[in-house]
């Protein structure tokens, strides 16, 4: 049976969610605390790159409590666990587009960009 893009949406979501927790799991982050992490880590402004997600401030504030971040700058054990949590991070990446040539990938990409687009004008 071939799947409708709506349940593959869903489904793939639900499985990135899933691997995504637990590789951030050995170190106490939430995958929008990630985000943050990462959108700091290369000099983006999170409430901007993270615009699409609930929770941005409160992953900023938990972030901040932690001493991973101060203002929007990684502290040195921000660093520290970005490096790390990034290597897990890259693997699970890796793991999710086996099989999957890059320009494959980079179809996938433009196609659902043009379809959220189409949508955002309606």
């Amino acid at each position: 049976m071939e799947r409708r893009i709506g349940y593959l949406l869903v489904h793939v979501h639900s499985l990135l969610e899933e691997t995504m927790g637990q590789a951030l799991h050995d170190h106490k982050l939430s995958r929008r605390e990630w985000q943050a992490l990462n959108a700091v880590a290369e000099g983006d402004d999170p409430d901007e790159a993270l615009k699409a997600f609930d929770g941005t401030g409160d992953a900023m504030g938990e972030l901040t409590a932690k001493g991973w971040i101060i203002g929007t700058a990684l502290t040195e054990e921000g660093k520290a666990v970005h490096a790390a949590v990034m290597g897990r991070v890259l693997g699970y990446r890796r793991l999710a587009t086996q099989g999957v040539s890059t320009e494959d990938f980079q179809t996938t990409l433009a196609v659902l960009n043009q379809m959220a687009a189409n949508l955002e004008a309606a």
